[in-house]
């Protein structure tokens, strides 16, 4: 009540604290055994026929409302965020956040809402309804010029959100009625196939006559369905046909920023910050996998086919088409960006490199080239040919770095200050592969030169005596190099080789045996990390940094970018010739902090999340003082100034 009485008047707060009284998912559980019937149709257990019979004769939604109908566990939840993030600012999306359940809910509470939700502050108010259209004044809501949003999902996947759903809600769980529901899920897939569940149903009919209700609306020019798995295969399009529908403009960063907060990750994550009890309660019992096809891992056959048989015999003569499945390769936004043939070139080369092999490879050999030795996924192949016949164009960026370094964080940054908000997107749909220079193999360079950039970014762990650097000089590329601190850096490592090497035979002995043993193979130069038998990072720092002087070079601390971002910032814009404002630096800084970029994982293909989970761990400065002995800091003090002593690089260990 805190946030709301900030907002609302005085007069209203009584009103709204007696609906959260009255009305929650707990509260619920005492809400009495009677099932309710409004003509023929059976009401959820809790719900009474007040709220519902005063809708339909005594209230009206407004022009410009919207109600999002829906049968349970057939997107509602999502869709409900999705349309407020559309249709209001943040202040008004933090107000609906706020109220009481009943608010949100049309036949959910007592007839009091209706008054509360009269006086709210909103020029357009959202409710969510499991009502079948027969319950619903259509004709009014049609008069009053509000629109109507129905979404449907595949029933197979449906009853099996369903059934984890309703076992979280306890007084249904406990309800005589229980039986149903509470002894497995064969159990309660033949309840739920029957119709015998009350849910807004008649006995005998379920969702399939649910969604023939609404689907005899479909033409009425109020009236949008919108199906769940096409909101997966094409979330933007879809967006756009929703705001068009509402009579909404929207740019596409707006589509954008809207499918980052209204990702499955992001809204989970939002559950845990979210102060109004009674929501929070409602959305972790509602969140669970949103994926599509997980029905086949518990669905039998003869179950699947029984499902197809009922809603064949309900939905014939129309012309409702199920989405059971979805490709696995399924990247809309690549689609969109990309001509056909480099779409099925990128793919190809996403399925011939992947996190997945590159964990679960178990090559016993290094691979070397002129003496350096490299990590499993190194292609020496890749980078000869990189080196005779292939460069950055002028304007290109070259990230070099050590392992561990702040090269994930770094690439980011310049993503940030090259790219827009498309070609972020483009990016995170993009095989690891393409963003590191020495991984992959097949057609990955050509791949490079086709994509639609005007500025690449590719990263590289290679030492510079195995990069041809004059021929990217003459081209008028970038070069970015980023260094940290050793010591934190080989505590980043030790924890990264953990998640993503400790399956491979050639690297096991190196770094599966404990902290001790990986820092000495680390720092007498036994990894092979692009650098020669017996060296190891700073040799390859001390490789690039011969070429600070040269105007394409741009050096930067890790640990200045965490003292001073901004400043750093703003060299770093300077130096690629990008011009940016304070707002537009502001900006960068948060999205580029390590919260938003471990929350941003959410929005990444399935094969770089594992990357990316693998890369984010704390980004500290002195984390290695939770590590190091007194003798392993003053060897690395040592080796440092062998290596680097002539040099005026100097380490920054703790901030």
């Amino acid at each position: 009540m805190e946030e709301l009485a900030k907002v609302l008047p005085a007069d209203l707060l009584p009103s709204v604290q007696e609906l959260f009284d009255e009305f929650s998912l707990a509260g619920m559980k005492s809400a009495g055994v009677e099932v309710q019937e409004v003509k023929g149709y059976r009401l959820t257990p809790g719900v009474t026929t007040d709220a519902l019979q005063y809708a339909y004769d005594e209230w009206s939604f407004r022009e410009g409302d919207v109600l999002l109908g829906s049968f349970p566990k057939t997107g509602t939840n999502w869709t409900l965020d999705i349309i407020r993030r559309l249709l209001y600012d943040e202040s008004s999306y933090n107000l609906c956040k706020n109220l009481p359940l009943s608010t949100l809910i049309l036949e959910a509470g007592s007839p009091l809402k209706f008054s509360v939700l009269d006086k709210l502050p909103l020029k357009r108010r959202l409710m969510g309804t499991h009502l079948p259209a027969e319950l619903l004044n259509l004709k009014k809501l049609k008069e009053s010029k509000a629109k109507l949003i129905y979404v449907y999902r595949n029933p197979k996947d449906q009853l099996v959100s369903w059934f984890h759903f309703i076992q979280k809600i306890p007084h249904l769980v406990n309800h005589p009625l229980g039986h149903m529901i509470n002894q497995g899920f064969n159990n309660f897939f033949e309840h739920a196939l029957k119709g015998d569940l009350p849910i807004g149903t008649k006995p005998g009919e379920g969702y399939a006559n649910h969604l023939l209700s609404f689907y005899e609306h479909k033409n009425d020019g109020n009236v949008l369905l919108l199906c769940f798995e096409d909101l997966k295969k094409d979330f933007r399009g879809q967006v756009e046909q929703v705001a068009k529908f509402l009579d909404i403009e929207i740019t596409n960063d707006r589509i954008l920023e809207v499918e980052k907060l209204c990702s499955f990750q992001t809204m989970k994550e939002n559950i845990d910050t979210n102060k109004n009890q009674q929501l929070q309660e409602f959305q972790t019992a509602n969140m669970r996998k949103g994926d599509v096809g997980s029905w086949e891992e518990v669905l039998t056959d003869e179950q699947s086919k029984l499902v197809d048989e009922k809603f064949n015999q309900v939905l014939n003569g129309t012309d409702v088409k199920f989405v059971l499945q979805l490709p696995s390769n399924m990247e809309p936004t690549l689609q969109k960006m990309l001509p056909p043939d480099l779409y099925d070139d990128v793919m190809e080369l996403g399925k011939a490199f992947s996190m997945e092999k590159v964990k679960s490879a178990t090559h016993s050999e290094i691979p070397t080239w002129k003496g350096f030795r490299f990590p499993p996924h190194f292609s020496p192949e890749l980078g000869k040919f990189a080196y005779d016949n292939w460069s950055l164009k002028e304007g290109d960026v070259l990230l070099a770095s050590f392992p561990k370094t702040g090269t994930n964080w770094m690439m980011t940054i310049l993503r940030r200050l090259l790219y827009n908000e498309e070609e972020m997107e483009m990016y995170k749909q993009l095989p690891v592969s393409l963003g590191l220079l020495e991984a992959g193999g097949g057609k990955k360079l050509d791949i490079l030169d086709r994509l639609p950039l005007k500025r690449r970014i590719i990263a590289t762990h290679m030492p510079a005596e195995l990069i041809n650097l004059e021929r990217m000089k003459e081209n008028n590329a970038k070069v970015v190099y980023v260094m940290r601190n050793p010591k934190d850096q080989l505590v980043s490592f030790y924890h990264f080789t953990q998640k993503l090497l400790a399956k491979n035979q050639a690297m096991g002995e190196l770094i599966n045996n404990g902290w001790e043993k990986f820092f000495d193979n680390a720092v007498n130069g036994n990894l092979p990390s692009g650098t020669l038998p017996g060296e190891w990072y700073p040799h390859h720092l001390l490789a690039w940094y011969k070429h600070k002087d040269h105007k394409n070079f741009h050096f930067v601390y890790y640990e200045d970018l965490k003292k001073d971002f901004k400043k750093e910032l703003r060299q770093l814009a300077e130096f690629l010739g990008v011009e940016i404002t304070e707002k537009q630096a502001s900006e960068i800084e948060e999205k580029c902090s390590f919260g938003n970029m471990k929350q941003d994982i959410s929005s990444y293909t399935k094969d770089a999340k594992i990357f990316q989970t693998a890369n984010m761990r704390k980004g500290e400065v002195g984390d290695w003082k939770n590590y190091f002995t007194v003798a392993q800091s003053e060897l690395v003090d040592q080796k440092i100034k062998e290596c680097l002593g002539s040099t005026d690089v100097t380490f920054t260990y703790c901030l």
